[in-house]
């Protein structure tokens, strides 16, 4: 593609240089080849400026710059306001702005997310839609599964796989959409059919700062440049001032106050959950395997996104009854005569959250199993260690994904909450001796939680990501063998 035909629908740029040919795009100087164009992106750590010799001795044609750069050999040079943002709408461009071309659901929030993909998914694959699935656990064209490496991806992959699920005969994509990926611009040029709000608490502070940066960038998703129309949860804090200042057609849904989707009747056992849902003074049961107060907006969630695609309620209920299993979400273990779930839960809500589920059913004791990831939000340590003591009977602290940190000075930080609850607690830092001690000490009836990895089949440590399953150590451990479910 030629290159003036990549730059369309840019608001400004210079170009220095000739309407070179290109065969590829970058951001990335190793993955810099033949013909291709280079995004110098600026950053905290980095800046791609300083990669563009690296880029044009791969073979770059031409540069996208915020400064023009004395090179030599010369190469054409666009300059542009915001690299990031060029990058996502020259990408749409140079991929034939696919996702246009299919309807686009855009779920963001702090919990929820990739369960509530999941249910739409399913709800419309019920109703004879083929779908894509863009997340944290996965991509999907249809039911065929492709590895994720960001809940978001980067424009390039993401226009993409855009461009493979149209070729594929996709007519419905459903996304998780990141706080991160709205700051970053991802979706520039991208406009959603519905976008969705599930809630908000806090999480990603070493990244903006302070809730009120965090927010803003949710609140940033909904308005007519990114999306169509809205879906919120209306009894979320920040849900109701997303809704105040929506400029958007807006569904809400939500239990404690006045929506367009509501759910009565609502009954929880530790194999699921079952309601009457009310959407738009249509009426109907509604059964779903994952249990949890939580869950039943989830689905609700799900409903009135369906509904607002056109799909009937007795398809979105049927969808619903469908989804026996979210990867790493309320997964829950074969091993009576007490109970193990494994769920990704990993904000103090999240901990909140799948701890009340626990309780409506639990007749022993529960038990919370939970570590703090490295080199994130550290504010949020010592929170999740107090709402664990908060809500457990016992709790091991152990380590999750230390990353680049020290495991024990992470631990330390979240024992600082567990102290201030005054649960009884004991801090294993090796996470297989953790699942151990906890199954050693489980009895008849106990529920053991263990808490955010999920479906996760590594443990990151030092940059290297060694095999490791929350799972498949459970397993292990108890000599049992088995499958993760959620039914």
């Amino acid at each position: 593609m030629e290159l003036a035909d990549i730059l369309k629908g840019l608001e400004y740029f210079e170009v220095e240089g000739k309407n070179e040919e290109i065969k590829s795009l970058s951001c990335d100087s190793r993955k810099a080849g033949k013909q291709s164009l280079f995004f110098c992106i600026p950053g905290l750590k980095s800046d791609g400026h300083s990669f563009a010799e690296a880029a044009i001795s791969k073979g770059a044609a031409a540069l996208v710059v915020e400064r023009f750069l004395p090179l030599e050999p010369k190469v054409t040079q666009v300059r542009v306001k915001d690299a990031r943002h060029a990058m996502a709408v020259m990408a749409a461009n140079f991929c034939g702005n696919p996702a246009r071309k299919m309807r686009l659901i855009g779920v963001t929030g702090t919990n929820g997310k990739t369960t509530t993909t999941y249910i739409i998914r399913e709800i419309l694959k019920t109703a004879g839609i083929k779908t894509g699935l863009i997340g944290t656990t996965c991509n999907m064209i249809g039911d065929k599964k492709l590895p994720a490496a960001l809940t978001t991806p980067d424009p390039i992959e993401l226009h993409k796989l855009f461009s493979d699920m149209l070729d594929d005969g996709v007519e419905t994509v459903i996304m998780e959409v990141s706080a991160h990926a709205i700051d970053l611009r991802k979706l520039d040029g991208v406009t959603a059919d519905i976008a969705v709000f599930t809630n908000l608490s806090q999480d990603h502070l070493d990244y903006f700062g302070d809730m009120e940066k965090y927010s803003a960038a949710k609140q940033a998703y909904f308005n007519p440049y990114y999306c169509k129309s809205a879906v919120i949860n209306i009894d979320d804090f920040f849900g109701r001032k997303i809704a105040a200042g929506c400029r958007v057609p807006l569904i809400t849904f939500g239990v404690d106050n006045p929506a367009d989707v509501f759910a009565v009747n609502y009954e929880a056992t530790d194999r699921g959950i079952k309601y009457i849902i009310n959407l738009f003074d249509d009426v109907y049961d509604i059964k779903f395997s994952l249990s949890g107060r939580y869950n039943m907006y989830n689905t609700l969630c799900a409903a009135a996104v369906c509904h607002t695609l056109g799909v009937g309620i007795k398809d979105i209920a049927r969808g619903i009854q469908k989804v026996a299993y979210v990867p790493g979400r309320y997964n829950i273990l074969d091993t009576r005569p007490y109970t193990v779930i494994v769920d990704y839960a990993h904000t103090p809500d999240g901990i909140v959250n799948i701890a009340a589920t626990a309780r409506e059913f639990c007749k022993g004791r529960l038990i919370i199993i939970f570590g703090c990831g490295g080199n994130r939000d550290k504010a949020k340590r010592p929170l999740m260690g107090a709402a664990a003591g908060k809500c457990a009977d016992f709790c091991i602290l152990t380590s999750d994904n230390p990353r680049f940190e020290d495991p024990f000075e992470i631990m330390r930080q979240a024992e600082k909450g567990l102290m201030e609850s005054l649960c009884r607690y004991v801090c294993i830092e090796n996470r297989a001796e953790a699942i151990a001690h906890a199954v050693k000490y489980a009895r008849k009836n106990d529920v053991i939680l263990i808490l955010g990895k999920g479906d996760e089949s590594y443990q990151e440590i030092m940059g290297i990501r060694h095999p490791f399953s929350d799972a498949e150590t459970v397993y292990q451990v108890t000599g049992k063998t088995g499958k993760a479910e959620a039914k």
